[in-house]
């Protein structure tokens, strides 16, 4: 490979010449030969147009001296009198003066009398059969057709004395004579060929190769009209033009054709001696290109490599004054060299800001946080704290991402502003800040810092307001790393977020705990699959009735490892680490499966599913939903959704959408544990709920604490009124139930009837339950 400047310069410009020279000579070559060959083809169609008037003129000819044959007297009496002898004679005698090569007689029966040379019975039917339109006109014909193998022209011309009484036939071969004396007049190579099945029989000026071969491969083509396949132009393997004409009628059981026929050589001559003068002149030109560009390389790669020195200098770092140089184009580049370096610099400066800083709120970034982070580990003392927007995605989702970031650098703005230059701060993430430094700063942050950061932002004419949470770690010397201290601080926000407080301080032990968090995040699909995770069901009786006709479908967790893992511990983590949306996918096929194996076995249940807001405001779920019940046959009615206040009020519209959905499926929706949050009115009259769940707190005790029982007993009027039926939890005891029969409450649900159990736990209970004898509560 070349690898000096100059070299690569002249191998450049002899390639571009080069390739100059070779794009015109191709183009002219394409074009020489594209004329050339229009030409030739040009040339056999004209060639076959003047064979077709050869042979009319000929015809033309042979029907005027048959004319003459037929109508002389004694040749007349010969027939009329069927004197073979006489007519062999004169037949002969006319057949020498025409130079026929061909002659037959025929009476007036169209029986054949005599012919020379002889001419089958069968072929002469066949002659005859092709001939009979033009037999009844009763005058001088001719046509053109292949009798005993061989291509003729025949003509044939009526004997009347004054009617018909017979008819005389003469050919005239269609050879190598006719044929050369049509190259004659066209200056190209003319054949004839006569085909009878596999029998192909040619007649040439030339030796075409292996011509039957060609005739044969055509006629063989699959068509309805093979002589369409034969005739017209066609180009053979070694570009070979020929243009072939059917001299016969398509109806003719053997055919004859004529071709015009001019070889590549030929029409390729001059094609040729233009390619063999454009090499030579590449040749010239490449020689003179050579020595023009190693001229020229010379004088272009001084000045460039005085350039190249100069550059190397700039890469170095040290500085030199550009060269001086004759041409403009390389003193531009000399000075583009110089500014080049200011750039250069420049350049550098900004990356290794934007390395360790912030493109968005100008603090420093995760990289400078590591690096200012391992000064405090080194001095084993200080105070790390993140501190984070709760809710941030929503927020963008709410406002717009361009409105997120205008917070983001109010945010940044208020701690450059708020907090001392020695204390570092840094954006860690989207919606995560650090602030650290070598002495105790948590009053700082969190009396001072933390109330200003949480102050209402201007956005268009608004306020937003956003809450911020805060975890804090204070170094020690059993820190032994980074990620030690970073973890710790984000323990301590991840229990901020839980809670009410704005801010948490880490504390010894909760890193086991927050280790057992991360353990049971990381097997929810493995114990949804290997049985740790299951269901059990908990009864829900018709207090009309006294019957059990619903349950609900509680999820429970026994780890290996762990043990029992509580639903409040284990929903929460779900919900915080995006796994809610798979746990309840699994519970709602798992119960809609159980309900397929109670309705096999008689027990025609409604079951129940706690939905969370990650379930309900997620349209995917919709969809899966739907599809689970379309794929398992199961009516939707059988289903019910428990959805919390909670739930619901995190984005009412958006719930209330997704109610509807699930209710115009068919599946039941009930309110639950109604009375823990935002009860109302207005909110109960907007969702579409079927079924009101009074929460188990007001229920246990209501039997003899006044207050629970004024709120029981309202809410079952209210939910009455609303055409909803009501579901009580928490009752434990046969007063309780008593109680909410005389206040009309439609359904009890609690430990009197029996706590949640296994499928076929409760299938047994229920069974037994069931088959007592009915005793009506009212």
């Amino acid at each position: 490979m070349i690898k000096s400047y100059r070299g690569k310069l002249i191998l450049l410009i002899v390639l571009a010449l080069s390739l100059i020279q070779v794009g015109s000579s191709i183009a002219t070559l394409q074009v020489t030969r594209s004329l050339s060959q229009e030409q030739a083809i040009q040339s056999v169609e004209v060639g076959a147009k003047i064979l077709q008037e050869v042979l009319q003129q000929k015809e033309s000819q042979y029907r005027s001296a048959m004319q003459v044959i037929v109508s002389d007297f004694g040749f007349k009496s010969a027939v009329a009198t069927q004197d073979r002898a006489t007519l062999a004679t004169a037949l002969d005698n006319h057949t020498r003066r025409i130079q026929a090569d061909l002659v037959f007689l025929t009476d007036n029966q169209l029986q054949q009398q005599l012919s020379a040379p002889t001419i089958s019975d069968s072929e002469m039917d066949s002659v005859l059969s092709g001939s009979k339109p033009m037999l009844n006109d009763g005058e001088v014909f001719s046509r053109n057709m292949v009798i005993n193998q061989h291509p003729y022209m025949v003509v044939f011309a009526p004997v009347k004395a004054p009617t018909i009484i017979g008819w005389v036939g003469m050919g005239f071969l269609l050879d190598e004579t006719v044929a050369e004396e049509i190259k004659q007049i066209t200056n190209l190579d003319v054949g004839f060929v006569a085909m009878n099945g596999d029998i192909i029989n040619a007649y040439n000026t030339t030796e075409v190769g292996n011509i039957q071969q060609h005739f044969m491969s055509l006629s063989q083509a699959p068509s309805d009209k093979p002589q369409d396949n034969i005739t017209g132009l066609s180009s053979l393997e070694s570009d070979d033009l020929m243009f072939v004409s059917a001299l016969s009628s398509p109806a003719e059981q053997a055919q004859l054709y004529s071709y015009m026929y001019i070889s590549s050589d030929s029409w390729l001559k001059r094609y040729l001696e233009l390619r063999n003068y454009q090499l030579v002149v590449f040749l010239g030109v490449l020689a003179v290109a050579i020595g023009i560009s190693i001229w020229l390389a010379k004088e272009v790669s001084r000045p460039v490599e005085k350039l190249v020195r100069f550059a190397r200098g700039i890469g170095k770092g040290e500085s030199v004054e550009p060269p001086t140089v004759k041409t403009k184009e390389l003193s531009l580049l000399a000075t583009t060299l110089q500014q080049m370096d200011v750039d250069i610099k420049d350049r550098q400066k900004e990356i290794v800001f934007n390395n360790t800083h912030d493109i968005l709120t100008g603090l420093s970034n995760r990289n400078a946080a590591e690096h200012y982070l391992k000064t405090l580990l080194d001095k084993g003392h200080g105070t790390l704290i993140i501190l984070n927007i709760k809710k941030f995605r929503l927020i963008n989702d709410s406002i717009g991402y361009a409105n997120g970031d205008l917070i983001l650098k109010e945010i940044a703005a208020r701690l450059e502003k708020s907090l001392p230059d020695d204390v570092f701060k840094a954006r860690l993430a989207s919606d995560e800040f650090l602030v650290a430094a070598d002495y105790d700063i948590t009053k700082l942050v969190s009396g001072q810092i933390l109330p200003k950061l949480q102050q209402g932002i201007a956005i268009d004419d608004s306020s937003v307001n956003v809450q911020i949470k805060a975890g804090i770690y204070y170094l020690n010397s059993r820190s032994q790393t980074i990620n030690d201290m970073m973890r710790c601080a984000d323990i301590a926000l991840s229990k901020a977020k839980r809670s009410a407080e704005s801010y948490v301080l880490y504390q010894q032990g909760q890193d086991e705990n927050y280790q057992r968090q991360l353990h049971i995040i990381g097997i929810f699909e493995e114990s949804m699959a290997d049985g740790s995770m299951y269901l059990q069901y908990q009864p829900k009786v018709n207090l009309a009735t006294g019957k059990c006709t619903e349950a609900e479908a509680l999820l429970r967790w026994q780890d290996k490892e762990l043990g029992f893992i509580s639903p409040e511990e284990f929903i929460q983590l779900a919900e915080l680490s995006g796994n809610i949306r798979a746990v309840t996918d699994w519970v709602v096929e798992e119960v809609i499966k159980q309900i397929i194996v109670w309705q096999d076995k008689g027990l025609a249940l409604r079951v129940s599913v706690n939905i969370s807001v990650d379930d309900l405001l997620d349209v995917y779920f919709r969809n899966t939903v739907r599809t689970l019940l379309e794929q398992y046959r199961v009516n939707p009615r059988y289903l019910t959704f428990e959805i919390t206040e909670s739930v619901i009020m995190s984005d009412p519209e958006l719930a209330v959408e997704s109610m509807d959905f699930f209710k115009d499926l068919g599946i039941n929706i009930a309110i639950d544990d109604f009375g823990t949050g935002y009860s109302s009115l207005s909110y109960l009259k907007k969702v579409p709920a079927n079924e009101l769940k009074i929460d188990k707190s007001f229920v246990i005790d209501f039997d003899s604490n006044e207050e629970d029982r004024l709120i029981v007993e309202t809410s079952i009027g209210l939910a009455h009124s609303f055409g909803m039926k009501v579901v009580a939890e928490g009752v434990e005891t046969e007063a309780c139930q008593e109680q909410l029969v005389k206040l009309g409450c439609d359904i009890g649900q609690g430990y009197f009837y029996t706590p949640a159990l296994l499928a076929d736990d409760f299938e047994a209970w229920s069974q037994k339950f069931n088959s007592k004898e009915t005793v009506s509560m009212s």
